[in-house]
């Protein structure tokens, strides 16, 4: 890394198209501005501006706005992912207290694990991995214009094959309820089959917005990645609170599809805001095509693989799903309930491994990258199990304060509060976990990811077909398929490293 530049070296104002690298050390594309002598955006303030001598002095002050630009978009984020969850653990609570655990809430409950998980999973686990170390090469290569004209091109083929999939998800709707959920009777099976179109619309909403989020990663922005569930979670909270219980089905359907609507239209609004000041190209993007050795790159070394990997850990947790639905009537509800608490644990974990995950696509020697990688593990455990620890103690007051008042019976609480106990702790192996897998892609290791993941859910498949088991069981095999996905992964990254 070079040196500071003293102010003579330093020329600004700067192009409006310049790259510089932020306080968070990740690159990010930055509007024209001051300069100081670091090579950081001089502040808005006089400090900067008024000389080259001011320039330089502020140098001192680069410490604390390196720890400041550090630390204030992680707890804004943070707060927005707790809000989101909060939202999503209300709605719950209404769907609980207002539905009950009849078939509605079932097949709402087995929906959603397939379509909107899913394509939360693509969003979160797929596109960046796939969409910020393609464009970041291009724009190292060739200029922050043509990056924005490769992720259009790109943009565009991720938006038509999830029409495509969408499509054909709400023509077969029928069978594919049949094959979610087996335990669910014909109420269930017709509630199911209702909601499968608008969800599968939302999916698609979802999976928009994800490739527009991507894009936005490299431009320093994560708040509407963020955004964008919460918005998904009121527009189902609004649907149920305005609706009649008679129309339960249509109020969970389209209250999905508001939700996403919502999250798509502000990724699409900052998107046009990052562009316009970075130089996005005119009309003519839209006839541009990926070029086939970058299309090459993508099919061999980032998009087969990682889609792999993510179909292989949806296939567990629906095999999951499905064991559920026939191991007794209200393990499902019960089952959900603690796995909602989880976030509590893994959602500061979650939120420093995105905000770190342009730090680990940048280029960089084998020693520099594991040094990177271990630190950033070593923190993502250290966040992870000190959330979990403290939601482990006060898990019991922290079920009855938020259950008691339902119409749960205490034997329910009971049960709810044992299954936290044994899934908060998969709570940090997830953690490590995505960030794990996010340093695979971002080192185009893709085939080792999608080995480990199929090799996991293999084995968590045989765990449930020849081990019967409860709600109890079925938590125990879900922490060990997340165990055995961290060493599996863990162990090949300390092979390839240390040769």
């Amino acid at each position: 890394m070079p040196g500071p530049r003293s102010c003579s070296e330093t020329s600004w104002p700067r192009p409006a198209s310049a790259w510089i690298r932020s306080g968070s050390s990740a690159a990010v594309f930055r509007p024209a501005g001051a300069v100081c002598s670091a090579g950081f955006p001089a502040p808005s303030s006089s400090c900067c501006r008024s000389s080259q001598a001011s320039c330089c002095a502020a140098a001192s002050c680069l410490p604390w706005r390196r720890r400041h630009e550090r630390t204030v978009p992680v707890i804004l984020l943070t707060l927005l992912s707790f809000t989101s969850s909060f939202a999503a653990f209300l709605l719950d609570l209404l769907l609980a207290r207002k539905y009950g655990a009849g078939p509605i809430v079932d097949a709402f409950r087995a929906a959603c694990v397939a379509l909107i998980l899913g394509a939360q999973l693509i969003v979160t686990q797929v596109l960046p991995h796939v969409i910020v170390p393609y464009v970041q090469r291009i724009r190292d290569r060739d200029g922050p214009s043509q990056a924005w004209r490769a992720f259009a091109s790109l943009h565009l083929s991720i938006t038509a094959a999830a029409l495509v999939c969408a499509v054909l998800v709400g023509v077969h709707a029928e069978r594919i309820g049949e094959w979610l959920a087996p335990g669910l009777a014909s109420a269930g099976r017709t509630a199911m089959t209702a909601l499968t179109p608008p969800l599968a619309a939302a999916a698609f909403l979802i999976l928009v917005s994800g490739s527009l989020s991507a894009a936005l990663h490299l431009c320093g922005s994560f708040g509407a990645g963020f955004i964008a569930p919460l918005l998904l979670n009121l527009g189902w909270l609004s649907a149920v609170l305005m609706t009649d219980p008679s129309n339960a089905t249509a109020a969970l359907g389209w209250g999905a599809v508001g939700g996403a609507a919502g999250g798509m239209l502000l990724h699409v609004l900052q998107i046009r805001r990052f562009s316009r000041r970075d130089g996005f190209p005119d009309s003519s993007w839209f006839t541009s095509r990926i070029p086939p050795a970058g299309l090459r790159t993508l099919a061999g070394g980032l998009i087969v693989p990682v889609s792999l990997s993510l179909a292989a850990l949806h296939l567990g947790s629906i095999l999951i799903q499905r064991a559920l639905s026939v191991s007794g009537p209200g393990s499902v509800a019960e089952y959900m309930y603690a796995q909602r608490l989880t976030t509590i644990a893994y959602t500061p974990a979650s939120v420093y491994g995105t905000r770190v995950f342009p730090d680990l696509a940048r280029d960089a020697s084998a020693r520099a990258a594991s040094t990177r990688v271990l630190r950033s593990l070593r923190d993502t455990a250290a966040i992870g199990v000190a959330a979990a620890a403290a939601a482990w103690l006060a898990r019991e007051p922290l079920v009855a304060i938020l259950f008691g008042r339902g119409t749960l019976p205490p034997e329910s609480l009971a049960r709810i509060a044992d299954l936290f106990g044994t899934v908060i702790v998969a709570a940090p192996l997830g953690a490590l976990m995505s960030l794990l897998q996010k340093t695979f892609a971002a080192h185009c290791w893709g085939g080792a990811m999608a080995a480990a993941a199929a090799g996991s859910t293999a084995a968590l498949a045989a765990a449930l077909w020849w081990i019967p088991a409860g709600a109890d069981g079925i938590a125990w095999m879900w922490v060990s398929w997340i165990g055995l996905n961290v060493a599996l992964l863990g162990l090949v990254a300390w092979r390839r490293w240390r040769v």
